[in-house]
């Protein structure tokens, strides 16, 4: 219990983390010994903590999304690329909603 809250918190826009390096996502792409946010997958990180308070963050990401699909001239590789991000978003916001029901 004394390691648990020992931990620091980074705060981030679209989750928050306390990062512990052995099992850091972001580490794994080259990071360094803090977390890095900007280079967060936080969807697939077991340091991070998404609340309600990044669903606006959460929701622009998908509105972004949505508006890159309407993009004439996209490869079929970028469309596919951007409907699974789509997709990943879209679970994340629902696990948000879900969680305060």
């Amino acid at each position: 219990m004394l390691k648990t809250s020992a931990r620091t918190l980074h705060v981030g826009t679209l989750n928050d983390c306390y990062y512990q390096p052995e099992t850091a996502v972001c580490r794994t792409m080259g990071g360094a010994d803090q977390p890095m946010l900007n280079n967060c997958r936080p969807d697939r990180c077991g340091n991070a903590t998404i609340t309600t308070r990044h669903r606006r963050g959460w929701e622009a990401a998908r509105d972004d999304t949505e508006r890159a699909l309407v993009f004439v001239g996209l490869s079929d590789l970028q469309r596919t690329a951007l409907r699974q991000h789509l997709s990943d978003v879209t679970k994340v916001i629902e696990g948000i909603d879900h969680a305060h029901d």
